[in-house]
């Protein structure tokens, strides 16, 4: 089942309705990018560093683990604005689930082609006599 054309382009995202859904969901990632580059920073210090130097590998570890805890921060909270996101798109989204095509032009087209056709097959095939003006043009 498909949406007559005009109504499909009206029901598509605007090119700032996209840019704001975009805002919304990278609201949580500036804490983890800015978490990516301390770990860039402390990964630079620890492949300058030698073996003994144990504080370069101890910040190295611990921007690691901040890493990691703003990934998972930055995760919730994406689940959180998708989430809020799905209800705030929810009526459009039902709204499309629950659109059926109209039944009218199947039965205004459809129903007398189809009567028509099963009756000019019946014709061709002898089983009903053709009337006076059609037997005339197929040579009965």
């Amino acid at each position: 089942m498909r949406l007559a054309r005009r109504r499909f382009r009206r029901l598509l995202l605007s090119s700032a309705e996209k840019r704001a859904i975009a805002a919304r969901l990278g609201t949580g990632g500036a804490p983890f990018v800015a978490a990516l580059d301390e770990l860039e920073a402390a990964a630079a210090r620890v492949a300058d560093a030698s073996v003994l130097d144990k504080e370069a590998h101890a910040a190295w570890q611990e921007a690691l683990r901040t890493v990691t805890r703003r990934l998972e921060a930055a995760w919730l909270a994406l689940e959180a604005e998708v989430e809020e996101e799905r209800r705030r798109w929810a009526p459009e989204l039902d709204a499309l689930a629950s659109w059926r095509p109209a039944l009218w032009p199947i039965v205004l087209v459809w129903v007398p082609l189809a009567v028509l056709l099963v009756w000019f097959g019946l014709i061709l095939g002898g089983y009903v006599s053709a009337p006076a003006w059609l037997a005339s043009r197929l040579g009965f």
